[in-house]
Order: structure tokens, then C-alpha cells, then sequence
């Protein structure tokens, strides 16, 4: 594309190749040397860098969905033993939520409490004047630790979103475990004493309290199996996220940048 020039000195246009831009010429009228300038390219335009959406607003009652940050859980600073003394501290609270940790450091220390009296109350029930002892303290542990255990269950059922309705297979299933262990117990009891007392020297009839006793521990088993797929079927979920109807989330949340997933334990 040619370029127009204008002489300074007497007015005169010319019009020169763009090859000479940069160059010097002359103007044909008054012999005036003029510079031809170099032509400025137009701008080029510049595009507006993309804004990054702000962060969703958070909502909804379980704190999950669309349009809902993710949160993580907090780390929990209390140990099995301490969720074992708090379920124990409340001992007959069926109210709020139980988080997994809590109700497994109770059934953690209750099984090795437990334990602990079976091996005692086997020793004392070879000793004939101690093992009415070793009876007594099953029952007593039982008793002591039945309530607290139908509390964390109840709690642990609203933690994942259900009422307390949904634990009473466990609370029929418990104590019908108890008894028909206790009875199988004291009935094993009574066949050893009668066996030492006849130098075991016993008639066909007298292993009826075995046979009932053999039966009511299959009972017992039974009832412990059932128990122990029903926990595993519901109390090992994940608490709900965020708030329930129950109670706010005993994990606690922590907020994290937006677009970050975090999965909960």
C-alpha cells in the first residue's frame, strides 16, 4: 500500500511504495529531502482475563449436594478410653449423636472388661465356695453396663439418621442374650456341683440342666450372631454430614477451598 506525503517546504504530495518506509526521498517540486515514516500497526486488542466463579453459597441441611461446599471432619482429640468414660459419664443420655469412634472405644473396653470377669468367673466356678462370687459379678457387670449400652446404641442410630426406633432388635436381642447365658450359666453350675457331690456317679436324668444349659448357650450364640450382623449392617455407616434433626455433627467441619474434595472418615 503506497504512502502520502506531505512537502514542508512548498506543500507538494507525493506518493511512495511502503517498501521505503524508513527511507529518505525528494520532494519533485522543491528538491526537499523528506524522511517517509514508518506506519504504526494498529493495536491489537487484548481479551479480558476469566474471573473464576465465586464460591457457591453453602446450604442444605446435611451440609452436601449442589452448590455446597466440601467440608472435611475435624480430628477428633479424644481417645477410646476418654469416648469409653464419656459414654459411661452419660450414662442414660438417649438424646444427640454418637460419631463410630465413640461407640466402638465403648465396645472396645466393654469386651475387654467383659473379658477379664469371664476368665475370673471360669476360675471361681471350679472353686465350690467362690463360684456363686463369680456369677454375682457377671450380673453385676451386666446390670452396670446395660443402660449406658442401650444409650450409645440410640445415639449411634441418630449419628447416621435413624431414630431410635431402628435399635430395638438390640435392645430385645441383648438382654434375651444375657439371661439365656446367665441361666445356661447357672444351670452348668448346678450339674458340676451335683457331679462332685455324687463322685459322678449320676443317673441319665441327672444331665438335664446340661442339655437345657447346652441349649440356652446355642440360644445365646445365636442371638449374639444376629446382634453382631445387625451393628454391622447400620452402626458402621458414616455419621450424616452437618446437622440431622438429632443433633449437630459430633465430627465437627472444617471448611476447605472451593473445588478441593475431601472425604470423610
Amino acid at each position: 500500500m503506497p504512502i502520502t506525503l506531505s512537502c514542508p517546504s512548498c506543500g507538494g504530495g507525493l506518493s511512495v511504495p511502503d517498501e521505503q518506509a524508513g527511507q529518505t526521498v525528494q520532494c519533485p517540486s522543491c528538491q526537499t529531502v523528506i524522511t517517509v515514516p514508518v506506519p504504526i500497526p494498529p493495536p491489537v486488542p487484548v481479551t479480558a482475563m476469566a474471573v473464576p466463579p465465586p464460591p457457591p453459597p453453602v446450604g442444605g441441611m446435611y451440609g452436601a449436594g449442589p452448590g455446597i461446599v466440601y467440608v472435611a471432619p475435624m480430628q477428633d482429640p479424644t481417645s477410646l478410653w476418654g469416648h469409653f468414660i464419656n459414654c459411661l459419664k452419660q450414662y442414660a443420655t438417649f438424646t444427640g449423636r454418637a460419631r463410630r469412634r465413640e461407640f466402638w472405644g465403648f465396645c472396645l473396653f466393654w469386651f475387654l472388661t467383659s473379658l477379664v470377669l469371664g476368665i475370673l468367673n471360669l476360675v471361681l466356678t471350679f472353686v465350690a465356695s467362690a463360684a456363686v462370687i463369680g456369677l454375682a459379678l457377671s450380673w453385676l457387670f451386666t446390670l452396670v453396663f446395660l443402660l449406658p449400652s442401650f444409650a450409645v446404641i440410640c445415639r449411634r442410630f441418630h449419628d447416621i439418621g435413624k431414630s431410635g426406633v431402628a435399635a430395638v432388635p438390640l435392645y430385645i436381642a441383648i438382654p434375651v442374650h444375657i439371661m439365656a447365658g446367665a441361666i445356661s450359666g447357672v444351670l452348668s453350675l448346678s450339674f458340676l456341683q451335683n457331679a462332685r457331690a455324687s463322685s459322678f456317679a449320676m443317673q441319665p436324668h441327672d444331665f438335664t440342666p446340661m442339655m437345657i444349659a447346652n441349649g440356652l448357650s446355642a440360644l445365646s450364640s445365636l442371638l449374639s450372631l444376629g446382634a453382631l450382623i445387625y451393628i454391622l449392617i447400620f452402626l458402621t455407616r458414616d455419621s450424616v454430614p452437618g446437622d440431622n434433626p438429632y443433633g449437630p455433627n459430633p465430627k465437627g467441619v472444617l471448611p476447605y477451598q472451593y473445588g478441593t474434595e475431601v472425604r470423610s472418615i
